[in-house]
């Protein structure tokens, strides 16, 4: 069930002595993945940082520590500031940068972790110079970004759900994106995290052969690539039976993809609307070779799935 809170201990144990409580609570939240070299637009991608700084966090007052990690492999972490946005723009701009992570400070106690961020936003840049030797790991950038509904007391507003489709929609064209989503789930976003549907499966994202062709689950929001619009059989197909609220036809790049939006409002979105998707979508996800399932979730994640 899209809702269901998995049988699982919510106690995370430090040592052998301190027991720690796990607190989830839902965000809107979106990732878009691509295969675009970000290394050297670094002009564009702290474009993109600023409008999301200055879109969603100006309205909140919230302490943000963000990690750099540089060509290097060395992490560095920084207070939110004009100073230190200088020295991303600077990083960035000369292509030194690996990943970026910014987030509101972390609150905890003795006894309770709040386990999600009120907002986040994260981007990788693997193909910055030197790249790591050795491995097999297929590179890919991805930029990804939440906000909780603790900002808004549960419930996203529609103005937030607009800005947030329409900041989506943008960097899915700027950054040439072969896939992307947006949900309202517990998901912890963060560059080459997991999907709820890839830790059902025991998927690690880098086990994809082409995200072209695949998926990497069914959420409220959805873009298509143009080889996904194919799989589906094509954009009339799309168009005519597609069991979402919204679809629009995009060019991308010279390719046309589709934005798909399974309802009106975020908010709400049942399992019956969500089962209609999964079947729309079931060419183009992926669910492993042996298709091993992996259902135990920490007590209190919502994870929108409805594989059982």
């Amino acid at each position: 069930m899209s809702e269901l809170n998995v049988d699982r201990n919510e106690e995370l144990y430090r040592g052998d002595s301190i027991t720690m409580k796990l607190i989830f609570n839902k965000s809107i939240n979106f990732r878009v993945l691509t295969y675009e070299k970000l290394a050297d637009k670094g002009e564009l991608i702290y474009a993109i940082i600023k409008e999301l700084l200055d879109t969603f966090l100006k309205p909140h007052d919230l302490e943000i520590t963000f990690d750099i990690q540089n060509k290097y492999l060395n992490w560095k972490k920084f207070k939110l500031n004009d100073k230190n946005l200088e020295k991303v723009y600077s990083l960035l701009v000369k292509g030194e940068t690996l990943s970026i992570y910014m987030r509101d400070k972390i609150k905890d106690n003795d006894r309770i972790i709040e386990v999600m961020p009120l907002i986040s936003l994260g981007i990788s840049c693997f193909d910055a110079e030197p790249i790591p030797e050795g491995g097999e790991i297929k590179r890919y950038n991805e930029l990804t970004f939440l906000l909780s509904e603790k900002l808004f007391q549960g419930n996203i507003p529609l103005e937030i759900q607009n800005q947030i489709t329409s900041v989506f929609k943008n960097i899915v064209s700027i950054l040439n994106a072969v896939t992307g989503s947006i949900s309202f789930d517990t998901s912890v976003v963060a560059p080459n995290s997991s999907s709820y549907l890839e830790r059902y499966y025991d998927i690690h994202p880098y086990h994809y052969s082409n995200f072209n062709d695949k998926l990497r689950g069914y959420f409220w929001a959805n873009w298509l690539s143009s080889s996904h619009i194919e799989h589906l059989g094509g954009r009339d197909y799309v168009l005519n039976y597609s069991p979402c609220y919204k679809t629009d036809f995009i060019t991308v790049n010279g390719q046309i993809g589709a934005y798909i939006q399974l309802t009106s409002d975020i908010n709400f979105y049942d399992d019956e609307s969500l089962i209609a998707l999964r079947m729309f979508l079931l060419p183009v996800l992926y669910f492993g070779h042996q298709a091993r399932k992996n259902d135990t979730f920490y007590l209190g994640e919502v994870h929108k799935l409805v594989e059982s």
